[in-house]
């Protein structure tokens, strides 16, 4: 069952690797310790390392992001809100959440009181009733195909 303590794990689980620069992580869907899987706690997981990764990214500074010439124009006691500066850059600054309802608790219950691992499930049965892939290029299939044939070759010892 998917929960605060499992989104607490789920987070410090895939941090720690993460901060050490790891690029593969282990264990997305995963409940009890791999015996069980969830496609939604699937989709969960892949937001929580999306805002990781956009944690990790970390603010740039530049002139462009110190924007004295913004801060000298509002001055003291001003406030940034209504400059075109700040509305860029709102956009790119931090991840919108896909699946974490922001409304205030009386709207979340109208709602219906759907939490993040409900959305996340809804998601993934969308995903697994409606996706449809595009298929590969038909160079990637030939090099693919090239490869297989090769490891075949390879395992029954013919050149």
């Amino acid at each position: 069952m998917s929960d605060l303590q499992t989104g607490l794990e789920k987070t410090v689980t895939y941090l720690l690797p993460m901060l050490a620069g790891a690029n593969i992580i282990y264990g997305s869907g995963m409940l009890e310790l791999g015996m069980t899987f969830s496609y939604g706690q699937y989709v969960a997981d892949n937001e929580i390392v999306r805002v990781l990764r956009r944690t990790l990214e970390g603010i740039p500074v530049s002139e462009d992001t110190m924007a004295l010439d913004v801060v000298s124009k509002v001055g003291p006691g001003g406030h940034y809100l209504l400059e075109d500066h700040t509305s860029d850059r709102m956009k790119t600054a931090h991840v919108l959440p896909k699946f974490i309802d922001r409304d205030n608790r009386s709207e979340w219950v109208k709602n219906g009181s759907v939490t993040f691992i409900d959305s996340a499930t809804k998601k993934a049965i969308d995903i697994i009733e409606n996706h449809k892939a595009k298929p590969l290029p038909a160079t990637v299939l030939k090099e693919l195909r090239a490869i297989v044939e090769q490891a075949d070759k390879d395992m029954t010892g013919h050149k």
